[in-house]
């Protein structure tokens, strides 16, 4: 975006959609990726949208 940073930029105040990054349990292929893109609507739910959590468990 124009006048930002280009590290840690601002994002848009508002729209309409919002962009999911990465893939899921349920992607194809092409999109098992960090680098993976969609976009959806503000409000958009799914089974398959969230984040992970990774810890390691010690003597595990």
């Amino acid at each position: 975006m124009p006048g930002q940073p280009k590290r840690n930029p601002r994002g848009l105040a508002g729209g309409a959609t919002r962009v999911h990054r990465g893939g899921s349990w349920k992607s194809r292929f092409s999109n098992l990726r960090a680098s993976a893109r969609s976009a959806n609507a503000a409000k958009f739910a799914s089974n398959d949208v969230g984040f992970r959590i990774v810890a390691e468990i010690p003597g595990g």
